[in-house]
């Protein structure tokens, strides 16, 4: 994948006037595919280290390189270009890549708008508006975690940032303390933060979590608690030093710029789980595969799905109610074991027995068995995805 080329427009202008051909050549990363999901790792790929800055000049080859950052290098064949020309050189693309830089943080801003407004709004993407059901069927409409779509120009950074890394979205619920909370993210992640974004009724924050050079050797898991427990200090200095609450949801982690467009798609993803899961306050991509692959039912198969599992309700009404909802999901948690879904849900055996009772009565379902529960909590999940279900 070629980055955008911001700096073709001024090393054609100076072309002529320093007497120069030039080249571009990128970096070669492993894992660099237009379907990045089979492939970031974290710590393992050749971008764990950091690119070098734009601007740095280098010899390789009896012939003058220079840096582009994660967008690779320029070579210059036969130039000798002395000392003077080579710092203008520099120079004027240090300052095309400030501006270049300004304007794609602002681009990346905008999309994460887009994608905050629709977690809110539980729209439908337009490519399902075939499969929308009628007006007064009773369903809600569906989003889709790849919509909205990463533009084309965003799908490589155009900043210097240390991967292996991941995206993150900070998010308040109200505009209380913006100011104060500002000040102390500024503090703790001066460097990460890519910008600011209205999310109504609150603000949020983008950012870019590096791995800080940890080691990762046994893994994602690794990896992952790592990222739970930052995001879960950054929380708590929030709400200790500036009185804002606040949640957090970040993307896959990225080994490179090849694996940034991925970065972006699954920060989308974990954003519309989080909000439509009524996930905890810190939620990071591949935590909850269920809810990513619930999140691509479209209203249509949504609608059958809940009808057919309606079928075995005496009145033909799948109805979950609070208490049932807790009782399937200490079930399901405890692996349908009933002695240990008692000591979860803190309950004596036998009221836990009659509550497993009363949801086979009021639903037709008898959650101890594994095809009953998978189904019934199936419907839950779906039914609770409503835009107009309430907040657990």
């Amino acid at each position: 994948m070629k980055p955008d080329a911001w700096w073709e427009a001024p090393l054609r202008a100076w072309a002529p006037v320093l007497g120069y051909e030039w080249r571009w050549h990128g970096i070669a990363l492993e894992g660099d595919s237009a379907d990045p999901a089979g492939g970031p790792g974290v710590g393992g790929g050749p971008g764990a280290w950091p690119a070098r800055p734009v601007g740095q000049w280098r010899r390789q080859e009896d012939e003058w390189r220079l840096s582009l950052g994660w967008a690779g290098e320029v070579a210059f064949p036969g130039w000798a270009g002395d000392a003077a020309a080579r710092s203008a050189l520099a120079w004027t693309l240090r300052q095309a890549h400030a501006v270049r830089r300004q304007t794609w943080r602002e681009a990346v801003c905008a999309w994460a708008a887009r994608v905050l407004d629709r977690a809110a709004r539980h729209t439908e993407p337009e490519s399902d508006a075939g499969a929308r059901p009628t007006p007064g069927a009773g369903h809600g409409p569906w989003p889709s975690a790849a919509d909205p779509v990463v533009p084309e120009a965003l799908s490589w950074p155009d900043e210097e940032i240390p991967f292996p890394a991941c995206l993150a979205c900070l998010r308040t619920d109200g505009d209380t303390g913006r100011a104060a909370a500002r000040d102390v993210l500024t503090e703790l992640v001066r460097d990460q933060v890519i910008g600011w974004i209205a999310a109504d009724p609150g603000w949020a924050a983008l950012l870019v979590i590096p791995l800080d050079g940890r080691e990762t050797k046994s893994g994602p898991e690794e990896a992952r608690r790592w990222l739970r427990q930052r995001l879960n200090s950054l929380l708590d200095v929030l709400a200790a030093d500036a009185w804002v609450p606040a949640r957090v949801a970040a993307g896959a982690w990225m080994d490179g710029p090849q694996h940034w467009h991925w970065g972006m798609t699954t920060l989308a993803a974990a954003v519309e789980v989080q909000d439509r899961w009524r996930q905890a306050l810190v939620y990071t991509w591949g935590e909850d595969p269920v809810g990513h692959l619930l999140q691509q039912v479209g209203g249509a198969a949504r609608s059958a799905f809940l009808a057919a599992a309606s079928q075995r309700a005496p009145d033909g009404v799948l109805t979950l109610s609070r208490e049932m909802v807790e009782t399937l999901e200490g079930m399901v948690s405890a692996n349908l074991n009933v002695s240990e879904a008692s000591r979860l849900l803190y309950l004596h055996r036998n009221t836990l027995m009659n509550r497993i009772e009363r949801i086979r009565q009021q639903t037709g379902y008898d959650v101890r068995t594994f095809q009953d529960a998978l189904v019934l909590w199936l419907a839950s999940r779906l039914q609770a995805s409503a835009p107009d279900a309430p907040r657990r």
